[in-house]
């Protein structure tokens, strides 16, 4: 290889698969007429990989009417944060967003665009520090009695492109409180008499 008075460059593609910051150095270059020179600097290299996602509703099963949390637990692997985090869960028939719109959790600079009353919930901006989880959660509601499946998306990241897998499917139980009434077998009796009390 000639290497001309003002220099050049080579590239090349790598890739790995050891998710981290994976440093590297190159030796001194060594010509016809000199002798090796100097390493080069060392440049960092950091592979990362797609955060997952789990959900469960708390508590999972609530009267009509009532409300949920819906928590969406993000887990990054990668040693870097990962921002611009992004993902969509459509609810089941029946199940919305509580009214007013309460979104929480540990996850930093979440946006989502749901509305209260709505039956989706998007996040379309967010961070996740490195090595860890976080949690992003929601109210919802339902005035219909079931039991509703929900799957959320897989999330999508700045540093590590399309989105992931999809998230576990999770089971809100919408119920009927349960209702009591009482009864007295005998309604008259005399004094220091008895009677049968049933409760139904």
């Amino acid at each position: 290889l000639a290497v001309p008075a003002t220099g050049c460059t080579l590239t090349f593609t790598v890739n790995s698969v050891q998710i981290g910051t994976n440093p590297n150095a190159t030796s001194g270059v060594s010509t016809a007429l000199l002798p090796q020179g100097p390493p080069s600097n060392t440049a960092n290299l950091t592979v990362v990989t797609k955060p997952t996602i789990a959900k469960a509703f708390s508590p999972a099963a609530m009267q009509v009417g009532g409300t949920s949390t819906m928590v969406l637990t993000i887990d990054n692997p990668s040693t870097i944060p990962l921002t611009g985090i992004s993902f969509t869960d459509t609810y089941p028939a029946n199940v919305t967003n509580a009214t007013p719109l309460v979104v929480g959790g540990s996850c930093t600079g979440v946006t989502t665009t749901a509305t209260a009353g709505g039956n989706t919930f998007n996040v379309t901006a967010g961070s996740v520090p490195a090595s860890t989880t976080c949690t992003i959660t929601v109210l919802v509601t339902s005035a219909v009695i079931g039991s509703y499946n929900n799957t959320t998306s897989g999330v999508a990241t700045t540093q590590t492109g399309t989105a992931g897998a999809v998230s576990n499917t999770a089971v809100l139980n919408v119920v009927s409180p349960a209702t009591i009434t009482k009864a007295f077998g005998t309604t008259t009796i005399a004094q220091n008499g008895t009677s049968l009390v049933t409760f139904t």
